[in-house]
């Protein structure tokens, strides 16, 4: 990169109307290397200061929905294989319009921007799981992604950050209904 800043420094005074030949690949290169620099998506300052374990009511809209997924649930009671039970998974991706902000004073709901994976648990398969555009409403404890600090381990929350992701909960159906209901 210096040997061709040395040649637009070498065109710009000796062949000025060839400068811009000279110019296009040193543009090229920093706008490569300024992109490879960019640092990840800063997480969304609200929701991530809210995201300290206490119950809060999250509303939003679902930008992204998994399918419904059996997910094996072992009993800590039971030693036998068969004690594990498959309990059904929806993944959510909510872009959050309001959170639930407590203070010695208040308790209210407070604009916010942001987006949170929620896990919602059915305790059956559902007849109607959550969809895209659909709006929400969960009583959920937010918290920030788990982080595994085993070196060159794969990092969860840098992959949830750089999709945008800034807290995630798991919440029973009970707890997370469309908008226009009551969660619970």
């Amino acid at each position: 990169m210096a040997l061709v800043a040395v040649l637009c420094g070498v065109a710009a005074v000796r062949a000025q109307r060839l400068a811009w030949v000279v110019l296009a690949p040193l543009w090229v290169l920093l706008g490569t290397w300024c992109a490879e620099m960019e640092p990840h998506p800063a997480p969304a300052p609200v929701v991530s200061a809210l995201s300290d374990g206490l119950l809060r009511t999250v509303e939003g809209t679902v930008m992204d929905a998994g399918p419904v997924r059996g997910d094996r649930e072992d009993n800590a009671d039971q030693t036998a294989p068969a004690a594990a039970q498959e309990k059904p998974m929806q993944r959510l991706d909510v872009r959050v319009s309001s959170i639930e902000q407590v203070t010695d004073e208040e308790d209210m709901q407070a604009p916010a921007d942001g987006v949170v994976r929620l896990t919602v648990r059915w305790p059956k398969t559902p007849d109607r799981p959550f969809g895209c555009g659909e709006r929400v409403r969960a009583v959920v404890r937010l918290l920030p992604p788990q982080v595994y600090r085993d070196p060159g381990a794969w990092n969860r929350q840098d992959y949830l950050l750089d999709l945008g992701i800034t807290s995630t909960a798991t919440v029973d159906s009970e707890r997370a209904a469309p908008s226009g209901c009551t969660a619970v």
